[in-house]
């Protein structure tokens, strides 16, 4: 029994009634708009709880606990948002396999918009680690420090 190459049935198939697969392979846009919906309003407060647990953070690191010389990176910070970001991530990939190309499209950009959180947060606490240390003479108004010994030119 020859088949025809133009024909969407698989080889093998053409007599069995329900063999023609399915030309629509992305998933319902409306359980797309719930699962955007519901991964958000999952996203929202964590991402704000822990936008306020590196604020505090941040905050009582600098008011001057007493501490002198330099400080150890923190990277409590960068670790949580880091989880965040990869769980925003899978989320995004299963949208993805479950052909949701509305809700992955959306979780793409929660995802990329967490990344450079990530990425910020890092470069604070790498900066407030290793911070340059203040030169021995400060310049004021604008004059420049003279080296020790030397005489002032006036």
């Amino acid at each position: 029994m020859p088949s025809d190459p133009a024909s969407r049935t698989p080889r093998g198939l053409e007599g069995l009634p329900d063999a023609k697969p399915s030309l629509d392979t992305r998933g319902d846009a409306f359980a797309g708009g719930c699962l955007i919906l519901v991964l958000l309003l999952l996203e929202i407060p964590i991402a704000v709880l822990l936008m306020l647990a590196a604020g505090f953070g941040g905050w009582d690191r600098s008011s001057g606990s007493g501490k002198s010389g330099t400080s150890s990176m923190n990277w409590e910070p960068v670790i949580w948002f880091g989880v965040v970001t990869l769980a925003v991530l899978l989320a995004a990939l299963a949208l993805l396999r479950w052909a949701h190309p509305l809700a992955w499209s959306t979780q793409m950009l929660v995802a990329t918009a967490s990344l450079i959180i990530t990425i910020t947060v890092w470069h604070a606490e790498y900066d407030r680690a290793h911070h340059s240390p203040v030169p021995s003479c400060p310049t004021r108004a604008g004059m420049l420090c003279e080296p020790e010994g030397s005489t002032p030119a006036h």
